[in-house]
């Protein structure tokens, strides 16, 4: 089973680049997709939206809305069981689907978390934290915004680049990196760490449009549960020179052998 997850950047508005992240998708054939920033899909009776879905095979889709066009769906090759939204509270959409496999029922949750502070992301994470389990198998993945302690940052170089970009998204004294801790601290696994030592950044790549990524970060991730932990074949960044020129994040992807 292939999962991936990509921030397509404000809802991909140049057909060309629109053209390529479909083509994209479906060459790499995951079976469950987690898609954010899906700006405007839902505009003119959702047409993008509609036109992903015509030019792609998935078979089911949940799409929901933010306040703040933040949007975010989770597009599969299976059908599902239930389906949530758990944006209460929040500014950016976060959603979550319950699927039946053969062996198990798998949760998947897709959550775009607030490039504003870490405060707010911890905010955040406690109402996500509140829709699921560690006892369950889950996938819980997303652009959380935040510095992870499992990465090798020069924290002084960091903080001292991000006062010369006017900023203190990851802190102002010190860099904090609570939110990761936290999620690893409520037992979930980082695959991407799990399947390599080395600094796997997800931004920013050579279309990137956003001044927040000033030096190499990783923001995105894909964490589970233990009871998917001897199930993970592979989890990684694709950092290409086609996924380069995709979006402002490269995609990530993980295989399991459920």
């Amino acid at each position: 089973m292939k999962i991936m997850f990509l921030n397509i950047f404000e809802g991909c508005q140049e057909p060309e680049r629109f053209g390529k992240i479909v083509s994209f998708i479906n060459r790499e054939n995951p079976e469950i997709l987690g898609l954010s920033e899906l700006y405007d899909w839902d505009k003119d009776n959702f047409t993008k939206l509609k036109k992903f879905l015509d030019q792609t095979d998935f078979n089911s889709h949940v799409f929901y809305k933010s306040a703040n066009n933040f949007h975010v769906g989770i597009f599969l090759k299976h059908s599902f069981g239930q389906a949530a939204d758990i944006s209460e509270g929040l500014g950016m959409a976060k959603a979550k689907v319950t699927i039946a496999l053969d062996n198990l029922e798998l949760s998947v949750i897709v959550a775009h978390l607030s490039a504003r502070d870490e405060d707010t992301r911890l905010k955040e994470f406690e109402i996500i934290a509140k829709n699921v389990s560690r006892e369950e198998p889950t996938i819980f993945m997303g652009d959380f915004n935040s510095l992870s302690p499992l990465d090798p940052y020069d924290d002084s170089q960091l903080l001292d680049d991000m006062r010369k970009a006017g900023m203190d998204k990851f802190g102002g004294g010190e860099l904090r990196k609570e939110v990761i801790q936290k999620i690893m601290d409520a037992g979930f696994i980082d695959a991407v760490r799990k399947r390599s030592q080395a600094f796997e950044y997800s931004v920013p790549t050579g279309y990137c449009r956003d001044p927040n990524h000033f030096t190499k970060l990783r923001l995105d991730y894909l964490f589970i549960t233990e009871s998917l932990r001897s199930s993970l074949r592979d989890a990684r960044i694709l950092r290409t020179e086609e996924t380069n020129q995709l979006s402002d994040h490269f995609p990530l992807l993980a295989e399991f052998t459920v």
